[in-house]
């Protein structure tokens, strides 16, 4: 991605079912993320361009009384919402070198999903992921993530 001369861009990233925290470049010189929200688990207020309906809970207001309602939320189930997965994707795609933090386990866990849908439609994109890290939750203090990502990136160029 970089041409000669240029530094290499990383990204951090923790991938989480509800949501995707991102740290672009120098993830020191700014506390907050850029955050994408899995479609069904936006919170009230906050604004989102999603591009087609991704959940349930968008799906919902467009159907017939006569038709089922799924009673459990994208999140709530194993793997990703594909747009979800799609949108962390358009994110990253532009980055040199990817750092990624996820935690659950097997088809629980929002990062081993992530790297499944990467697998099946960008698996070029495989190379540029650095290192991954799983752990049982994810919701650590930034102040502790920031260390798990310097760890990280020792000895990478």
């Amino acid at each position: 991605m970089h041409s000669k001369g240029h530094p290499q861009r990383s990204v951090y990233v923790v991938i989480q079912k509800e949501f995707t925290e991102i740290w672009e470049d120098d993830f020191k010189m700014h506390a907050h993320p850029i955050v994408i929200y899995e479609p069904g688990s936006i919170p009230k207020g906050v604004h989102h361009d999603l591009d087609a309906a991704t959940s349930t809970y968008d799906v919902a207001s467009t159907q017939r009384a006569n038709k089922s309602f799924p009673l459990i939320s994208d999140w709530m189930r194993p793997d990703l919402n594909y747009f979800y997965e799609k949108r962390i994707y358009h994110h990253l795609k532009d980055f040199d070198q990817v750092f990624l933090v996820g935690g659950g386990l097997g088809k629980w866990s929002g990062i081993n999903s992530f790297l499944k849908y990467i697998d099946d439609y960008h698996p070029k994109f495989l190379n540029r992921i650095q290192h991954e890290r799983r752990f049982r939750l994810t919701n650590f203090p930034y102040s502790v993530l920031f260390k798990i990502f310097k760890e990280m990136t020792k000895g990478v160029h």
